[in-house]
């Protein structure tokens, strides 16, 4: 799916850091999000929880929260109160170099 950036002013490429999201995402890549308050379930965005680092996450939303998916199975999801998780903006996508 291609991506069209009509407002430039909108968007800004965060660094990863951490092994969270490898192997999809790993720590040197760059995520390019768009700044917006909320995003699909299922979707990846920045997120921060109680004032903690920003991180990429996958946002599952339900009833009773959100819940925050990592892709590395060394790390459990964690179900938050709604109110807890202060989305950032949809990682669009990410970049990885190699030189």
């Amino acid at each position: 799916m291609d991506h069209i950036i009509t407002n430039p002013e909108d968007y800004a490429y965060f660094p990863v850091s951490g092994d969270s999201m490898a192997p999809r995402i790993n720590e040197g890549d760059r995520a390019l999000v768009r700044f917006q308050p909320d995003v699909e379930s299922g979707q990846l965005a920045v997120v921060m929880v109680d004032g903690e680092d920003w991180v990429i996450r996958k946002i599952i939303k339900g009833e009773n929260g959100i819940t925050l998916q990592t892709f590395n199975p060394a790390y459990e999801a964690r179900a938050y109160e709604a109110d807890k998780v202060k989305i950032a903006g949809l990682v669009v996508v990410t970049e990885r170099f190699f030189a």
